[in-house]
């Protein structure tokens, strides 16, 4: 079982450099020096004042974990649409280059930087479900909102590689011996 603390691997900087990308895009420089200020990651400011965050530097945890609460925070912690269309129409984008030949794929690339385990439960035109146990989104962050940053990475992920719409409208949490998070991903 993953345990997440201060001593945990780091996240990847593809990861890592594509949240900060898209915050940029999405919220302008301003916005994402806001946030990394917020955040207490002031060592990262000229990443965000010239928008080029090394894919190949990973980040440790903690300054990963930060940077989401700040995230949150400031974008409006318990409004997930706001969360959601980042993820859709920012983040998944910037993710395009590592879709690979489709969902499993990519979920498998989440698995690697980000940690826990990722599984496609159900892979159909119509439907995909999601689950993820153990991994740092689910320790750390067991409130949906945190969650909604996925559902619209991974509803573009599909509209991108089907050319249909989609939208992630429903989502279950446990916290039992294994936190677990499944949401599912439904064509409009």
């Amino acid at each position: 079982m993953l345990k997440l603390t201060s001593n945990m691997p780091e996240v990847s900087g593809i990861i890592f450099s594509a949240f900060m990308s898209s915050m940029y895009d999405f919220m302008g420089k301003d916005g994402l020096l806001s946030i990394l200020k917020f955040a207490d990651l002031d060592e990262l400011v000229d990443y965000g004042v010239k928008n080029d965050y090394p894919k190949s530097k990973n980040i440790v945890y903690s300054k990963f974990q930060s940077f989401l609460h700040a995230m949150t925070e400031i974008m409006g912690h318990g409004t997930s649409e706001i969360l959601i269309h980042y993820g859709k129409n920012y983040l998944g984008l910037k993710l395009i280059a590592y879709y690979g030949s489709g969902i499993e794929e990519m979920v498998s690339n989440f698995e690697k930087w980000l940690g826990g385990k990722w599984t496609v439960i159900t892979n159909r035109p119509e439907e995909v479900v999601i689950s993820v146990e153990n991994g740092l989104f689910v320790q750390e962050y067991p409130q949906l909102t945190s969650w909604a940053i996925l559902q619209g990475v991974f509803s573009c992920i599909l509209e991108q590689l089907t050319g249909d719409n989609y939208f992630a409208d429903e989502m279950e949490l446990s916290n039992s011996d294994t936190p677990s998070c499944k949401f599912t991903i439904r064509r409009k």
